[in-house]
């Protein structure tokens, strides 16, 4: 089932996406599955591939994709987000690949009914 999801972006990493030049986000934490969606500004982009790749295979492989124009560009945009731990080449991420999708009426899925849960599956 398809869903919306949030998905933070740094300011010109959200400009860099509604230019086109960003078609994938690598993140720690798997934010969605294919077909899940998210907003950015007036805009609705599908995630089309969730791969678990390490570090720096993003930076070799994808570092255009995440909207840089070198590998050593993505790598100080890591380090200034991930001050702390910063870059660590074999640490593992999931990288997702997303499009731009024309809003229409029928294209953002409605709310379901309020869903109930029993104790038991609350305590799962």
């Amino acid at each position: 089932m398809r869903k919306r999801i949030i998905i933070p972006f740094h300011e010109t990493m959200q400009k860099a996406i509604i230019e086109g030049n960003k078609t994938c986000t690598s993140r720690n934490k798997k934010y969605g599955n294919p077909k899940d969606y998210f907003i950015l500004g007036e805009n609705m982009y599908r995630l089309t591939l969730v791969l678990r790749c390490t570090l720096e295979e993003v930076a070799s492989n994808y570092y255009k994709d995440e909207g840089f124009i070198s590998s050593e560009d993505f790598v100080s945009m890591w380090n200034t987000l991930h001050p702390i731990l910063g870059y660590v080449p074999t640490k593992k991420v999931y990288t997702h690949w997303f499009q731009e999708e024309t809003v229409t009426e029928n294209s953002i899925p409605q709310p379901r009914k309020k869903q109930v849960f029993t104790e038991k599956e609350i305590n799962k």
